[in-house]
């Protein structure tokens, strides 16, 4: 990958499923596309379920993963706090129950590589569930599905599970408003 990367995964009481998502993360940082000063970024906001047990195994065997205790309760918190600490130029928020498709780096490395591309989202697909046939697909979201097709396209609208921007934008934009987003029980 050619842009220093920072994933920024906030999580509160996840334990077991943040767990899977680094494993997934780590079997593609391992590879040689991504650049050896990407990192990956666990900011705890407050869980009470190991979080930082479940944690500790990676921080010893990879200086990739890095984790941070972010004591302020919110979603907007925890954002922010990895931004703070990230040190990439493309900044990738993944919900802490994500298992990423194995081209997902390239395909940002590909849609950065255009300067009028600020920020990206992707699709958000069931992890290990079915979607229940009697949900109609407008209301897809409700169940936090996003799937708009294979083709790339400008939208109004991303999903908080799956998105990258430019540092630089956040830094011009401004952060996550501290009182808006989800605070506790589930981000």
């Amino acid at each position: 990958m050619k842009n220093r990367v920072s994933v920024i995964i906030a999580t509160y009481n996840r334990a077991p499923l943040l767990k899977e998502t680094i494993n997934s993360l780590l079997t593609y940082f391992r590879q040689d596309f991504i650049d050896s000063k990407s990192e990956i970024i666990i900011i705890d906001n407050n869980s009470n379920d190991g979080t930082l047990n479940a944690v500790q195994e990676y921080l010893k065997e990879s200086d990739i993963v890095k984790y941070y205790l972010e004591t302020n309760q919110g979603l907007s918190h925890a954002r922010n706090r990895g931004i703070k600490e990230s040190s990439g130029d493309i900044l990738v928020f993944l919900d802490d129950d994500i298992d990423i498709d194995k081209s997902y780096f390239e395909l940002c490395d590909e849609a950065f590589a255009s300067a009028d591309v600020n920020i990206i989202g992707g699709k958000v697909l069931p992890y290990n569930v079915a979607v229940p046939e009697w949900l109609p697909k407008e209301y897809y979201y409700l169940a936090s599905i996003f799937d708009l097709g294979e083709q790339r396209m400008e939208v109004n609208t991303l999903m908080g599970a799956n998105y990258a921007m430019r540092k630089s934008v956040a830094d011009k934009v401004g952060w996550y408003d501290p009182n808006l987003g989800r605070k506790g029980i589930y981000y």
